[in-house]
């Protein structure tokens, strides 16, 4: 996963990265891991600052919406 949002990164550079769906169900056992793996290999002239988890139901709508 730290791989793939690299990957978006390179296209994208977001501020923030907001993770939703039922990849969150279970955050505690990989979101740590993730988190050290993208920062480590994240140049340094990428915006994304943080990697958030969203509460809400539908985030990808919300976010196509802004």
């Amino acid at each position: 996963l730290a791989n793939f949002l690299l990957t978006i990164t390179y296209f994208y550079n977001p501020k923030i990265i907001v993770l939703g769906g039922s990849i969150t169900k279970s955050q505690e056992i990989w979101l740590p891991k993730i988190k050290d793996a993208y920062y480590k290999n994240k140049p340094y002239f990428f915006l994304a600052e943080n990697i958030v988890i969203s509460r809400l139901q539908h985030p990808a709508t919300l976010g196509a919406l802004l």
